[in-house]
């Protein structure tokens, strides 16, 4: 959907946390991370309390993601979209 949709913002609602196995980090930064640059999507959104119980997990993520894309992290989906229309 993300090359049909040219200039989408991927978008992951971590407020609940999420598994975070080495698997995982190896197939998010080996496979996951580069397919989602081909797509032509240039900005990750996370969704996230102000303080979060996965600060490791995210800033372990954020770091990679930072490579390629432009990270927001906000409160809500909306806040998300609003901050990316800012910096557009």
């Amino acid at each position: 959907m993300l090359r049909e949709h040219k200039d989408s913002i991927f978008i992951v609602d971590a407020r609940n946390g999420f598994e975070d196995t080495p698997e995982d980090v190896e197939w998010g930064f080996s496979f996951f991370l580069p397919e989602l640059k081909k797509t032509g999507c240039r900005v990750w959104g996370f969704i996230l309390p102000k303080v979060s119980r996965i600060e490791g997990e995210i800033d372990l993520w954020t770091r990679e993601i930072e490579k390629n894309f432009l990270v927001i992290r906000a409160e809500s989906y909306e806040e998300i979209v609003e901050k990316a229309g800012e910096m557009a």
